[in-house]
């Protein structure tokens, strides 16, 4: 599995066409067709690291510092990014206002959090509920076995609550919404979650120390880390077909989802990936999961040069008289399954 090394800036959420982020009290977006970020809102407090999307509302949530305690705040927009009200946590909680929250997500219809007492040693996961009297949340897991937990991270996939827990402590799993958790470490062997992404019938996951998948229908964990760098994966998302890892300090790693089975149904045509797109030397990688023919032609159908593909990994080298320009490559996996590509020589 391989990467490529998308931008530096802070990515908050990916809303159709359009990035969020929030930097200095501002809220700001990032539209492919544009070369440089826009204001779309002054935000009211600082420390904004999260959004959600939730029913008709967005969710801005993170924290802000005074007098040394750490305030978690959630903020409800409309989608027209109208500020509506702070829903922060409250007397449902036992940790209070001096928490970090760490994730909000869609669960069973209604919203979960999961947040940490100041310094990360004790957390607790809330359910949302709208009432009147301004206590937005009620705690539902604040033990597991009778003993704290800490942990990074919560997600939701195929009916269950997971839970990523800190220090190498692996996955665990909820289906009765947080009473009662399961173990779910198949695959890994020292593993600390810090995010997770429900993407139909995979569960991906972030960590401290690499890239994971689980599969509908396997119950163990695939490591699909690749040349990612070593580090704390904060954020996954999905945009325009490709699978977006944001690293600990801010740079974003891109990866074309068609070729990995990720999210797709498992009784689908084989797929394959092309890498690195656009090409800056002689040469590029073909990755697919049965032996293959390719043709590369350019523009105007002209087929510049044929080959084999033998399973996983393989190594093309392009003719030395290829120009500058735009390819495409036709995959054929004996005569079952056909499809084009652009390639995009830079040379």
């Amino acid at each position: 599995m391989s990467f490529t090394n998308a931008t530096n800036d802070a990515l908050l959420y990916f809303m159709g066409d359009t990035i969020l982020s929030a930097h200095d009290l501002q809220l700001r977006y990032y539209r492919q067709s544009d070369k440089s970020s826009k204001l779309l809102v002054n935000l009211p407090i600082s420390n904004i690291a999260k959004v959600f999307e939730f029913k008709d509302s967005l969710y801005f949530y993170g924290g802000y510092n005074e007098n040394s305690y750490i305030f978690s705040q959630v903020m409800c927009f409309s989608k027209d990014f109208k500020f509506s009200e702070k829903r922060s946590l409250g007397a449902g909680s036992n940790l209070g206002p001096y928490s970090q929250m760490y994730s909000l997500i869609e669960h069973k219809n209604t919203m979960f959090e999961l947040s940490s007492n100041t310094v990360g040693t004790i957390s607790e996961i809330s359910k949302y509920q709208n009432i009147d009297n301004n206590s937005w949340w009620k705690q539902v897991t604040n033990r597991i076995n009778g003993e704290n937990f800490a942990a990074n991270a919560i997600g939701d996939w195929k009916e269950r609550l997971y839970l990523g827990l800190k220090n190498g402590g692996g996955v665990l799993y909820s289906t009765d919404e947080g009473k009662t958790w399961v173990s779910d470490n198949a695959g890994l062997t020292f593993c600390t979650p810090t995010c997770f992404f429900n993407l139909g019938d995979t569960l991906l996951m972030g960590a401290e120390e690499g890239f994971y998948a689980q599969i509908s229908g396997s119950s163990e964990w695939i490591d699909l880390t690749g040349n990612l760098p070593v580090g704390s994966i904060k954020k996954i998302d999905i945009t325009s077909g490709l699978i977006v890892a944001q690293i600990e300090g801010g740079s974003l790693w891109v990866i074309n989802r068609e070729g990995y089975k990720l999210g797709y149904n498992s009784e689908q045509k084989e797929q394959f990936c092309i890498y690195p797109n656009p090409l800056n030397s002689n040469t590029f990688n073909v990755n697919i999961s049965s032996a293959s023919s390719y043709v590369l032609c350019d523009v105007f159908g002209k087929i510049i040069q044929s080959g084999k593909l033998n399973v996983g990994e393989n190594e093309v080298a392009l003719s030395e008289n290829i120009t500058k320009g735009i390819y495409f490559i036709q995959i054929d996996t004996n005569g079952n399954y056909s499809k084009s590509q652009k390639i995009i020589f830079n040379q």
